[in-house]
This record gives C-alpha cells, sequence and structure tokens, in this order.
C-alpha cells in the first residue's frame, strides 16, 4: 500500500458520469414534476431518481427510464441491497438508544416520510422502501458538488449541492478518509 499525500488527486471522474441535480432537469424526474421540480431539495430528488431505476432484484420500474438504465446500470448494481445504520433499526433497538440518537433517528425517518408522500402524488409507483433505500444511499454515498459546468446557472448551494459520483464513492467509506470533489473547470 501506497501513502497518498494530502490534496493529491486520486481519481477523475468525467462529468457526464455524474448524477446531479442539473442532469436531473433531464431525466422523467423534471418531466414529471415540471415547475414543482424546484420545490424539491437534492436529497430527495437523487432518491426518487434510485428508487425508480431499481428494486430489489434490480429490475427496472419505468419502462422510460429503460434507456438511461443502460448507461447507469453498472453504477445501479454496484450499489449496496440494503443499510446498517440507526435509521434502519427496528423499533426495539432504537428504544435501547441514547435519547439524543433516538431523537435524530426519529427527526430523520419523519424528513423521509414527510418528503417520501410529497413525491408521492407525482410518482404513484414510488415503492417507499425503495424511496428509504434511495435516501439512505445518498446519505452515504453523495458527495458535496458546487458547480455543474452543463449548468448555466450559479451552481448549487448548501444540500442541494450532492452529487452521486460512481465509483468516487467508494473512496468515501471510511472514518478517516476525507473526500473532496470539485470540477476542474479549465479544462
Amino acid at each position: 500500500m501506497e501513502y497518498i499525500p494530502q490534496k493529491s488527486f486520486v481519481v477523475r471522474i468525467p462529468i457526464h458520469c455524474c448524477v446531479t441535480r442539473h442532469y436531473l432537469k433531464s431525466t422523467i424526474i423534471h418531466s414529471v414534476l415540471a415547475q414543482d421540480f424546484y420545490r424539491y431539495n437534492t436529497q430527495e430528488l437523487l432518491s426518487t431518481w434510485l428508487a425508480l431505476h431499481t428494486d430489489k432484484q434490480g429490475l427496472f420500474l419505468h419502462d422510460s427510464v429503460k434507456e438511461e438504465n443502460k448507461f447507469w446500470r453498472p453504477y445501479l448494481e454496484s450499489l449496496p441491497v440494503d443499510y446498517s445504520l440507526p435509521c434502519t433499526c427496528h423499533k426495539e433497538e432504537i428504544a435501547c438508544m441514547p435519547n439524543y440518537m433516538r431523537n435524530r433517528v426519529d427527526k430523520q425517518r419523519e424528513v423521509i416520510d414527510s418528503s417520501y408522500i410529497k413525491l408521492r402524488k407525482y410518482f404513484p409507483a414510488l415503492d417507499k422502501q425503495r424511496y428509504e433505500w434511495g435516501y439512505y444511499t445518498v446519505n452515504t454515498r453523495a458527495v458535496f458538488l458546487q458547480k455543474d459546468p452543463r449548468d448555466n446557472g450559479s451552481g448549487e448551494e448548501g444540500e442541494n449541492s450532492l452529487a452521486l459520483v460512481p465509483f468516487l464513492d467508494l473512496l468515501n467509506h471510511s472514518d478517516d478518509v476525507s473526500v473532496q470533489a470539485g470540477i476542474n473547470l479549465s479544462r
């Protein structure tokens, strides 16, 4: 194993391989939500995109995403089937957690439930378990990427600057690793 100095480039991913808020504007998510697209944060939009693309067996749920899935299939198939997170614990396990942790779990579940209910109005086939899985996928794998060069606007701010970046997300799974994502606009 080789030491990698801080601030080193470890991997370069082409921007067309990044699932950003801007990318989602070209998908069924934007087509269905239309003007309401901007009412949802990127976490919710990415979670919906993931949920609509796969089920637990890796089947594609919407005919309208089959063509898109050809490109994303290897990435989607690389994602975990489930997660071991405080939010995924059974009620009995959550009851044993310290109050501060139980409160955070309850709050996150409320946020997920609320956003799922709002989005289900637009996507009747949106499965709650798949939406939760998508939400956890975004929570554990997304990176912050403020400016998508495909976007003519000023970029995203705060929680809306999330992106799913295949391969890069694999480097983001250790407590002692800090992954920074950025766009080389000079190329």
